[in-house]
């Protein structure tokens, strides 16, 4: 029994079991589960501020399950919720300011950051989220974290954390911060080369597999910025060698997944997860956010595929008796941007809006990314473009080709430039026309209201 559990009040440590046995299986969404059920407990019990953050994510979860199952009052929870939540920022203040911390220190820093980064999810505050995503990142490339972990030779280990794992955790909120926050200009992450090639050997459990699928993320953002490099130098060989690496990993990456379900068996909704987040790395890297938006029909097969997977891993529940599930944090691969990918891409109307349905039915919040707010941007850009033929008139040779609840022709068709988190929950959308290019004048706004829970336009 450590220092830090002896001490703590007979509340807190109820908080730390309800943790352990619920919260950090529901956290980790069937992926890493040793990580979640063994080390991240440890180390609840060696640093007050990983203690005190987990203990904020079992109250936030306790919230929320009280307010979904129409319980009494959420306000205890909250209140415990936030004195937790306020020291743990405590200790982390205290923590960072060391000037040298070992290895096993930034470890557990950074784990303490990711933890409150899921309290202020959980809570909606994405003004939060922001600020610890930052943070987080900005520390990971401030101690060099992961080459440094490449010279340590401990097996990918600390004293407690998987390092490895960790370094999943913040490859994906790179990922989620370089896609959410662009105009915020993200820390410098260190890269996964797109020419490393991943093991040769199967798949044997969804860990292995995740890992890979987070390094391909990482890789895949590599490989974006070579080519925004070579649209500016015009020297676009080392973006096709990377491309090229890239896709061979991909494809690698693809083979052993299917492999894996086929000899195991494996049809669990982690499995189906990475197969939806697989494709969607595929569209991603095919698609062109600058091309015509035509260049996007001939990817609408792999975007109606992914909306039936994901049906298939957030099906509808089966008795009445049955309650939709509460809005829960995830640190696990997240549809939620590959949804509304299709919701915002895919020009065919009923692939759109079962996309936005699913949004809307999943109640689910995964750090910047919010099932609520996207399912309620997808709906407002939908409408912007139905109603786009009565409210914006073409001048000859331009001929609008619109078919409602079917197509959206080029003139009248919308893409996302950004997203901007605003204070007292409001959210903008910056998007602009296809037809108006990337002209200053070209460029529209749409803002709405995140209450927490759901979206108001």
């Amino acid at each position: 029994m450590t220092p830090i559990y002896a001490q703590a009040t007979p509340q807190e440590k109820h908080l730390f079991h309800v943790f352990c046995a619920e919260t950090a299986g529901q956290v980790s969404a069937g992926f890493d589960s040793t990580f979640w059920s063994v080390d991240v407990p440890q180390a609840c019990q060696l640093h007050p501020a990983i203690w005190h953050s987990a203990l904020a994510i079992a109250s936030a979860q306790m919230t929320q399950m009280t307010w979904t199952m129409g319980g009494s009052s959420t306000q205890h929870h909250d209140d415990v919720g936030f004195k937790q939540y306020t020291k743990a920022i405590g200790h982390l203040v205290q923590a960072t300011q060391k000037t040298d911390p070992s290895f096993d220190e930034q470890s557990l820093i950074l784990m303490a950051t990711v933890l409150l980064l899921g309290f202020a999810s959980l809570r909606g505050n994405f003004n939060q989220v922001q600020f610890f995503a930052r943070h987080g990142l900005e520390l990971f490339a401030k101690w060099d974290f992961g080459e440094r972990a490449k010279r340590q030779q401990q097996s990918l280990r600390s004293n407690v954390l998987s390092v490895r794992s960790l370094i999943s955790l913040l490859d994906n909120l790179f990922v989620q911060y370089s896609w959410a926050c662009p105009a915020a200009n993200p820390p410098k992450h260190a890269q996964s080369s797109p020419a490393t090639t991943s093991p040769k050997t199967p798949f044997t459990n969804i860990t292995e597999a995740y890992h890979e699928y987070q390094a391909l993320q990482i890789a895949h953002l590599e490989a974006l910025r070579a080519q925004a490099l070579g649209s500016t130098n015009g020297d676009w060989q080392p973006f096709r060698d990377i491309r090229q690496a890239w896709l061979r990993r991909l494809s690698a990456c693809k083979a052993k997944l299917l492999q894996a379900r086929r000899e195991g068996g494996h049809e669990s909704k982690s499995w189906l997860m990475l197969q939806v987040g697989l494709l969607g790395l595929q569209v991603c890297f095919q698609g062109k956010a600058i091309a015509n938006e035509l260049y996007w029909d001939k990817l609408i097969p792999k975007l109606r595929r992914i909306v039936d997977i994901a049906e298939q891993v957030f099906e509808r529940p089966k008795t009445h008796a049955e309650r939709v599930p509460a809005a829960v944090f995830h640190f696990a691969p997240s549809p939620l941007g590959i949804l509304y990918m299709v919701a915002s891409a895919c020009r065919e109307y009923a692939t759109r809006t079962r996309a936005i349905a699913l949004l809307r039915r999943m109640q689910q919040r995964d750090g910047l990314l919010d099932s609520g707010l996207f399912a309620c941007l997808s709906e407002a850009k939908m409408r912007i473009e139905a109603t786009g033929r009565d409210l914006v008139g073409l001048t000859e040779p331009k001929r609008c080709t619109c078919i409602p609840e079917e197509y959206v022709c080029g003139h009248h068709r919308v893409r996302d430039v950004g997203i901007e988190f605003l204070e007292r929950g409001l959210v903008r959308l910056n998007f602009e026309s296809f037809d108006g290019g990337a002209r200053p004048e070209g460029m529209k706004s749409l803002t709405v209201h995140c209450n927490g829970n759901w979206c108001k336009r």
